[in-house]
């Protein structure tokens, strides 16, 4: 018989935020001419921006942990962090088989980190550049694809006793 055993899924706040400002760097090198624009884009973790941007990170995570609501481990649910209080980790806690491979954990992760750092990008976009906003959008979408996919073909393991006659 199998043993059920507690994995997590951790991200970081620091990296995630890291990885949004510096894409949005990138997305705003590529407006062009408008320095306007391109200032907007670039400052998406600056001052209150990052008070949208954290929002949007926490509601791309709850929707991350509804995909895995087969293996959820938590007790306490999602609550949405106190007003300037933000953690420093994003955690999953999953209660999986224990023959499940850590690559297949690892590849959660990785799409879980896609999933998120994408929704923010993308809805930050879509207020100060929609033109730039879709290759986002559609990142977004093909993370939570592939995570959905991946989730949903986790099926045990059948295996065949060999009996001696």
């Amino acid at each position: 018989m199998r043993k059920n055993t507690t994995a997590i899924i951790r991200l970081s706040r620091q990296r995630i935020i890291y990885d949004i400002s510096n894409n949005a760097f990138v997305v705003g090198e590529t407006i062009g001419d408008d320095p306007h624009c391109r200032h907007y884009v670039q400052d998406v973790v600056e001052g209150q921006n990052r008070d949208r941007v954290d929002r949007v990170v926490w509601l791309a995570f709850c929707r991350a942990r509804v995909l895995f609501a087969r293996f959820l481990d938590d007790r306490e649910g999602c609550p949405p962090p106190a007003a300037g209080c933000h953690p420093k980790e994003y955690v999953i806690r999953l209660l999986v088989p224990g023959d499940l491979p850590q690559p297949l954990l690892d590849y959660w992760a990785i799409l879980v980190y896609e999933y998120v750092t994408a929704a923010a990008i993308a809805d930050w976009l879509e207020m100060t550049a929609p033109a730039k906003a879709d290759p986002w959008r559609r990142r977004m979408e093909q993370a939570e694809e592939r995570l959905t996919k991946s989730i949903a073909t986790k099926r045990p393991v059948a295996r065949k006793r060999m009996e001696v006659v």
